[in-house]
């Protein structure tokens, strides 16, 4: 199987999404698409990466799941919600469980 991940956008949070920022944070999506074996076909899953800046230190976060549809057009869908929400690595399991519920 061969992995490939194509990056979908990205926010920044600040103090307005959060009183409790004292730096900036970055969240970037990126979509995976797992390519399998002629009758396997492709399944798409989801990464998200949190990294926030200051002057003493960088920290990074990530969550993924690998595969969450065979259907491109969903996992954009959920991406564009996730991304608009502004979901973190920490959130995304949980949000995913939570939509994939609700969609189907």
């Amino acid at each position: 199987m061969k992995i490939e991940k194509e990056f979908y956008g990205e926010v920044d949070l600040d103090e307005e999404d959060s009183l409790e920022l004292q730096t900036p944070i970055k969240v970037k999506y990126y979509k995976i698409k797992n390519i399998g074996l002629e009758e396997e076909g492709c399944s798409y899953g989801i990464e998200i990466i949190k990294e926030q800046n200051d002057l003493l230190e960088s920290k990074r976060e990530k969550e993924e799941i690998r595969s969450i549809y065979k259907n491109e057009d969903k996992t954009n869908e959920i991406l564009e919600i996730l991304k608009r929400n502004k979901v973190t690595p920490i959130e995304l399991k949980d949000v995913i469980q939570d939509l994939t519920y609700k969609l189907e």
